[in-house]
């Protein structure tokens, strides 16, 4: 499960929290790193400047990169139809 928190700003801001319930360091911090660049690829669908918040609690698998994703990038449209 992810989650977003966002705020309309001026400056661009990017977070990324894992909750410890989504497995140990090595998991967490591939949760991370996956978060980190399906940010960096789809940050564009957002429009304009945000403060962005993505937090997970889920463990993701090895193969289960797109699913995480998937989960992201229907956050990012939800997030670019608010405008």
């Amino acid at each position: 499960m992810v989650t977003i928190h966002f705020t309309f700003s001026e400056k661009p801001a990017f977070a990324v929290l894992v909750k410890k319930r989504a497995g140990k360091a090595v998991e967490r911090n591939r949760i991370k790193r996956w978060i980190r660049e399906i940010y960096r690829q789809g940050k564009h669908r957002l429009g304009r400047p945000l403060e962005i918040i993505i937090m997970s609690n889920k463990t993701y698998g090895s193969l289960e990169f797109e699913a995480l994703e998937k989960d992201i990038y229907s956050l990012f449209r939800k997030i670019a139809a608010v405008k």
